[in-house]
């Protein structure tokens, strides 16, 4: 709060090597109580924040610029998912992080050791940023269409999704789409010399956000909801709801000599609003487990 009180019309980047520490220390010097944690999701949303210093000082912002980035081990994020409605995501405070899951590989060493380093890019970039007067941008009329489908793609998957936490970060991902269109568009702007300096030397770009920015902005969050879905996946393993799934159509197969993948859908509760794919995946999953065994393809898959 003292970095906003000093700085109220920029924001900073707060890197947290750790994120467990960021998260347990809310509320650290309140017993557990206070308003850390709704105070970070109101960051999230940009909402002013006022804060109540011991002595009677207290520092207000109206609007907030807010960037947390670190790391978390696997087995800590899912703990932390849990510990919040028991992997509900009650709060949305998951749904709120775009997540990348850093996939296990050979660390090896290159044959020449060539560096290439974007900082002083980013150094140019954000400088051009940091000019920039305040904005209005909007979509122009075919990448409106794009983001209007793709929202009304979310819209149709939130109402089939049983799951809260994917609920959850599906609902977010409806305002993140523009919002890193928008992003993008700043950051390809001054980063291909389309920008122009003003009379009073602040920072001029287009105002329209072409298809192009939404296209990406869309592919990202496709790729941030595939990783969330990762998480919640290891966390539904944990609270033993994935065993107890794969447990149900194991049984339900006894006696039977085979079932489509129709059939199990239909046949087991928690699956029938699940899509088609997720069926696929789920019995894909059980076959690499040697718990099932497949036999054909496509339609006549068994």
């Amino acid at each position: 709060m003292e970095i906003f009180g000093d700085q109220p019309e920029k924001g900073f980047v707060a890197y947290k090597d750790e994120l467990p520490s960021l998260i347990g220390d809310m509320g650290a010097y309140k017993n557990g109580g206070g308003s850390d944690n709704e105070t970070l999701l109101s960051l999230w949303n940009g909402a002013g924040v006022i804060k109540h210093r011991v002595g009677g000082n207290s520092i207000f912002t109206t609007t907030s610029h807010a960037s947390i980035l670190g790391g978390i081990q696997p087995d800590k994020l899912t703990k932390l998912l849990l510990s919040h409605g028991g992997g509900t995501d009650e709060q949305g405070f998951f749904a709120r992080i775009l997540m990348m899951n850093m996939r296990a590989k050979p660390h090896v060493l290159p044959e020449d050791h060539d560096e290439y380093s974007i900082a002083p890019f980013l150094t140019y970039a954000y400088g051009l940023v940091s000019r920039m007067e305040a904005i209005e941008f909007s979509f122009t009329p075919s990448a409106y269409e794009i983001y209007r489908e793709y929202y009304n793609a979310l819209e149709v998957r939130l109402h089939k999704e049983n799951n809260p936490a994917m609920r959850a970060a599906i609902a977010k991902m409806e305002g993140y789409a523009a919002r890193l269109a928008g992003i993008f568009h700043v950051l390809w702007e001054v980063a291909s010399g389309q920008s122009e300096a003003s009379s009073t030397g602040s920072t001029l770009i287009s105002d329209e956000i072409p298809p192009e920015r939404v296209a990406s902005a869309i592919a990202w969050c496709e790729f941030c909801l595939n990783e969330m879905a990762l998480v919640v996946t290891d966390s539904l393993a944990a609270s033993g709801e994935k065993e107890s799934i794969n447990f149900k159509i194991i049984e339900y197969l006894k006696g039977k000599e085979h079932l489509s993948p129709g059939v199990v859908k239909n046949s087991i509760w928690t699956l029938r609003q699940k899509a088609a794919s997720e069926i696929k995946k789920l019995l894909d999953d059980m076959t690499e487990m040697g718990l099932i065994e497949r036999t054909g393809t496509g339609r006549n898959a068994k």
